[in-house]
């Protein structure tokens, strides 16, 4: 029963875009472009959402280990490369 709901409402928002694209056509397309510039602004912040967020950089925190990326904490234990030694 509910998948009969939504090929339903799937079909009428394709019968409405398409009687709206045929009916403003032209109005799109003049808009488009200034639509597409308008919309960089927007996403360039979307972009940089989660800048700073995103682990430890370096020369910046306060954790210890000399600011490596999170991937690298056997690196800071002396675990990798001093098998041998």
């Amino acid at each position: 029963m509910r998948n009969v709901t939504w090929v339903g409402l799937f079909g009428f928002m394709a019968g409405a875009a398409l009687f709206f694209w045929k009916e403003h056509q032209a109005y799109i397309l003049d808009v488009l472009p200034w639509a597409l510039i308008l919309l960089c602004p927007v996403i360039h912040l979307f972009m940089h959402r989660g800048h700073g967020k995103h682990g430890v950089h370096r020369g910046h925190g306060d954790q210890g280990g000399g600011g490596v990326s999170p991937g690298s904490h056997d690196m800071d234990k002396g675990q990798v490369g001093e098998k041998g030694a």
